[in-house]
């Protein structure tokens, strides 16, 4: 399209030329020849033909450009893609090559001296890579205007307020503006992704998008790499008001010791005593120096939080921390309420269990298990593969 609207111009110059035709009937003689349906559809407007015929012809073939790279060529992409099996469709290299061709001389400047940019092989990361290059162009230009209007108002002011005459205006760049931003890698997309993040201004855990036109640009000189001990800081800083926001709590330096409870220790099969490791060889036969386990000591509590598939917010659950235990025992009515699935053991396990309402040991198989996930109140997640029985409800003697 480029090259035929360049003959187009060309033919009509030197046909102006040799007719000898005045400057203000140039585009009033060539108009009703344009047969493109886009630019006759343009004109059909009233008000669009209006300001052509006030134009001339020199203004008229210059583009506006009032759309972004990445607008610009999501149009033609999506009229490309309405033309598929049709001979008007273009393949990827084409498309790239008519991008390149309309690109503003500011973006080509800034895309032949990106040469990340210009070694993208496919089409659609390429995109990406010449869309941040054309914004980071896009926000040097909205600075430097800024920075030129704020000194033209500051030099109208001295002058209104001296009756000195004025100076000529004079355009202050920052060196930062100057700098172009990196990049993102794919380590930086990938935790910018998993973080509720902007790729835009590069801040994790925010509620808007780069599409939303709320935020800036990193400024440069002051950019750091995204990177999880940046994820980690920003969380820890954001940590009290994510709390206050999900309804939860910190949760507490101590666990909670309890004196009773219903299951008082769980063996396995092995009826070893402990021995005293201060003994020596010679009283191994003295069975007086060695010790029984207890059946029952204060216990240690966690409190954590759970979901399943019938839950739509994590439930809160004290665990009892076990330590040495390689089983986790669930409650069976906690695993109904969460909906988990219930999954069959290749091999049943035996064990031991003492209660404080029984005077002697209970044997039980456990032959099912869960999968789930635990969220500590610090909003990090752990996940743990938990074989268990819920009070001998899925216990099978």
């Amino acid at each position: 399209m480029p090259t035929v609207i360049r003959e187009w111009e060309l033919a009509a110059n030197t046909y102006f030329s040799v007719k000898s035709i005045a400057a203000d009937k140039h585009l009033a003689m060539v108009m009703g020849h344009l047969h493109d349906h886009c630019i006759m559809d343009w004109l059909s407007v009233d008000t669009n033909y209006n300001a052509a015929k006030a134009m001339t012809f020199k203004e008229f073939m210059v583009d506006p450009a009032t759309q972004s790279f990445f607008d610009f060529q999501q149009a033609l992409h999506t009229r490309n893609t309405i033309l598929i099996n049709t001979p008007s469709h273009y393949s990827d290299e084409r498309l790239r090559g008519h991008f390149e061709a309309a690109m503003l001389p500011e973006l080509i400047a800034d895309y032949e001296d990106d040469p990340l940019a210009k070694d993208v092989v496919d089409l659609g990361p390429w995109v990406e890579a010449v869309k941040h290059v054309d914004e980071c162009c896009h926000c040097r230009h909205v600075a430097a205007k800024a920075l030129f209007d704020a000194g033209s108002k500051k030099r109208a002011s001295t002058h209104d307020n001296n009756d000195c005459p004025p100076k000529k205006p004079r355009i202050v760049l920052c060196l930062f503006l100057l700098l172009p931003l990196p990049v993102l890698t794919e380590a930086e997309r990938a935790l910018l992704n998993a973080n509720h993040s902007c790729r835009k201004c590069c801040k994790p855990f925010i509620t808007h998008i780069a599409k939303d036109l709320v935020c800036a640009f990193p400024v440069p000189d002051k950019y750091k790499l995204v990177t999880q001990a940046v994820i980690d800081t920003t969380l820890k800083t954001l940590l009290p008001d994510l709390l206050t926001r999900f309804g939860l709590s910190r949760p507490k330096a101590t666990a909670s010791i309890v004196d009773a409870h219903p299951i008082a220790a769980v063996f396995p099969n092995c009826n070893t005593a402990i021995e005293d490791e201060d003994d020596s060889s010679d009283d191994d036969a003295n069975m007086g120096h060695r010790i029984s386990p207890s059946h029952h000591m204060p216990h240690l509590f966690w409190d954590f939080q759970m979901e399943g598939p019938n839950t739509s917010l994590p439930v809160d659950v004290c665990g009892l921390i076990d330590n040495g235990a390689h089983l986790v025992l669930i409650d069976l009515a906690l695993v109904d309420s969460l909906g988990l699935r219930h999954r069959r053991l290749h091999v049943t396990k035996t064990v031991e269990v003492a209660l404080n309402n029984s005077p002697k040991w209970q044997h039980t198989e456990l032959s099912e298990y869960i999968n789930l996930k635990l969220f500590l109140k610090t909003l990090a997640t752990n996940q743990m593969l938990y074989a268990r029985s819920s009070h001998l409800d899925f216990a099978h003697p």
